[in-house]
């Protein structure tokens, strides 16, 4: 999910605002990999995991009756920041996508050229819609 946001605010800032950030791109890397780490170690601190279940390690059960704070932790460490990166990622490519829309589009007495650029841009930045869909369609069955 991290780096899903970075590529998202990378790509924003670069089609939107039209800014180049390749100087942020270590911060993407580490950021993406120790961001993970961190959050696997909240179960961990609460003394939550236990033997796998269907697919997650924090038990939801303790001793045969039900463990609130694995329901909780499930919730606040996979699902709740799945579905904010989600609903995130999607507002943010729409934005972006009207943005470079209008852009390639506008009829004004901008040169052809900067408004050729923009269409290239809206077209190699199309097919990036599809990662929030198929993120919908591959991760929701698996909850």
């Amino acid at each position: 999910a991290c780096i899903g946001c970075w590529v998202t605010f990378h790509l924003f800032c670069f089609a939107v605002l039209l800014k180049n950030m390749r100087k942020l791109e270590p911060l993407y890397v580490i950021s993406s990999i120790l961001f993970p780490i961190a959050i696997s170690f909240i179960p961990l601190i609460t003394k939550s995991y236990g033997p796998t279940g269907e697919w997650c390690w924090i038990q939801i059960k303790n001793c045969g009756i039900n463990y609130l704070v694995g329901d909780i932790e499930q919730i606040a460490v996979w699902y709740g920041p799945l579905f904010i990166v989600l609903v995130l990622q999607s507002t943010v490519m729409v934005a972006m996508m009207i943005t470079v829309y209008y852009r390639a589009h506008r009829k004004s007495d901008e040169n052809v050229f900067g408004r050729e650029q923009h269409k290239k841009a809206f077209r190699q930045l199309l097919p990036l819609v599809a990662y929030p869909i198929l993120f919908c369609v591959l991760v929701i069955p698996m909850m």
